[in-house]
């Protein structure tokens, strides 16, 4: 039960970790970062792949 609790109270500092939350929003929405292109790139062509491995139809 400790080992639950440990982990319920990391992920808890991890929600609530307001300069995580700075460094993230920066990455994915201030793309003038290099993580932030990469993180473009990766999202874009991932979506590119899966509208053509799909063939058009919808899930």
């Amino acid at each position: 039960m400790k080992f639950i609790s440990r982990i319920h109270q990391r992920w808890q500092n991890f929600l609530h970790n307001d300069e995580l939350k700075e460094k993230i929003y920066s990455i994915v929405f201030e793309s003038d970062t290099k993580k932030g292109k990469l993180f473009d790139i990766i999202l874009n062509s991932s979506a590119y792949r899966y509208s053509f491995s799909h063939n058009g139809e919808r899930t």
